[in-house]
């Protein structure tokens, strides 16, 4: 399994869906909320870090995450499989804010996440939602 780094992320070209991420949360921002005309729809937005590089993360559609528990923990998440083999769960995307364009990477609520260290302590598991057929 590639595990892709946040430099590589920050190279790869929009729409980019990584098999896995591993990195350290720096920061979590509030739950956003609203309606559009697919329904409902849950955005928390976040940075993750791996060394100097930094991202801008969205968690879209899962459960909402405290920052107190995560901030400083290690975040590793892993994409599914659809039944034709390509990945979904996660995907990389040009943001364009003021002018400038940045990566930000979108984990859905297909991919599996974990925060904390499995094998040393307590972790949060939030596993991957089925996709519907």
């Amino acid at each position: 399994m590639k595990i892709s780094t946040i430099s590589e992320l920050i190279k790869a070209d929009d729409g980019f869906v990584p098999e896995a991420i591993k990195a350290t949360v720096d920061k979590v921002y509030e739950v956003r909320e609203g309606e559009g005309k697919n329904g409902t729809w849950k955005l928390q937005p976040g940075v993750i870090r791996e060394g100097e590089d930094t991202m801008r993360v969205v968690f879209s559609g899962r459960q909402t995450y405290e920052s107190l528990m995560l901030e400083g923990t290690e975040i590793y998440s892993r994409s599914s499989r659809k039944k034709d083999g390509t990945l979904m769960g996660m995907k990389v995307s040009d943001n364009e804010y003021n002018g400038k364009v940045t990566k930000e990477l979108s984990i859905y609520k297909f991919a599996d996440v974990s925060f904390g260290d499995e094998d040393s302590g307590p972790a949060i598991v939030d596993f991957a939602q089925e996709a519907k057929p």
